[in-house]
């Protein structure tokens, strides 16, 4: 403060314009949000300078996000098609900077409106958001279900999945061994009318497919089945339920150029096959134990 005539005496400043403090030490606003500060200084004369009022905005809460999802829901928490998202930001003291989202937890991208998810299977949204102020709120993340239209994992490669780039997605998980065998699970399989719903050949290490959901395969030849294995081997198919438009709910085949690797040592045990030609058809030998119900 300055005073060129009979010299500064003192200066006040006051929250409310109403009651005022005498100004002796520097301020330092401790409370949240907008802060109105009023400020007036006397001279030695006992003049009054004008009343200033100056604004201070602090901030030190990060925004709030919610996200909602707008798709098919055809069965529990799965969505058909290609689910749309939307994300909502709210920072009722400094307003929203910036939101992000990311489907691999690395890459982040602005979210500048609805967005569609394109992938099928298991996917994680992340989603954050920054305010005016500089605070970023923790990472959330919200599991996306979509319905797959078919899974094909065949050791030899051959342009589809293998087990090590299988689980690699969310949908698998497990090493292959006895004591971790490769699993899944919990899946819902909508085929399409391709042929098959899930396709594990040329395999031989053990693995588990349990608890999925699988329909509608086709039903122009007996491989077009919910689950499908050719020369596969040390597999167990446990609790899925299978049916509506397929020829076989579950196939096992072992021949090719002759009898190459026959489907052995394969469990199925406790599914539920129904609206089929054939609840499990096989092709070879197998030592095999199961428990089916064909409605």
């Amino acid at each position: 403060v300055f005073e060129t005539g009979s010299g500064l005496f003192y200066t006040e400043y006051s929250y409310d314009g109403i009651t005022w403090s005498l100004y002796t030490t520097p301020l330092f606003e401790v409370n949240e949000g907008t802060t109105e500060i009023h400020y007036r200084s006397f001279d030695i004369a006992g003049n009054m300078g004008i009343v200033k009022i100056e604004s201070v905005r602090i901030d030190n809460t990060p925004p709030i996000t919610t996200i909602s999802i707008e798709g098919n829901l055809i069965y529990e928490s799965w969505y058909d098609l290609v689910p749309s998202i939307t994300l909502a930001a709210t920072d009722t003291i400094s307003g929203i900077n910036i939101s992000e989202y990311s489907l691999d937890g690395i890459n982040w991208i602005t979210y500048n409106g609805p967005f569609n998810v394109f992938e099928n299977g298991i996917v994680t949204i992340n989603y954050k958001s920054k305010d005016d102020a500089g605070n970023t709120e923790i990472t959330k993340f919200e599991i996306l279900k979509i319905v797959l239209t078919s899974i094909i994992i065949d050791e030899e490669g051959n342009g589809d999945y293998t087990w090590e780039e299988a689980v690699d997605e969310e949908w698998c998980s497990g090493s292959g061994t006895w004591s971790d065998p490769y699993i899944i699970q919990n899946l819902v399989i909508d085929g399409k009318d391709t042929g098959t719903c899930l396709l594990i050949r040329n395999s031989n290490v053990p693995f588990v497919v349990k608890n999925c959901r699988i329909y509608n395969a086709g039903s122009s030849g007996a491989y077009y089945a919910g689950i499908y294995l050719y020369k596969t081997s040390n597999g167990k198919i446990i609790n899925n339920t299978i049916g509506t438009n397929m020829a076989s709910g579950i196939y096992l085949m072992g021949f090719g150029e002759g009898i190459v690797r026959p489907c052995i040592n394969n469990s199925i045990i406790n599914n539920t096959i129904k609206d089929t030609s054939f609840c499990v058809s096989l092709t070879y030998s197998n030592i095999i134990s199961y428990h089916l119900l064909n409605l």
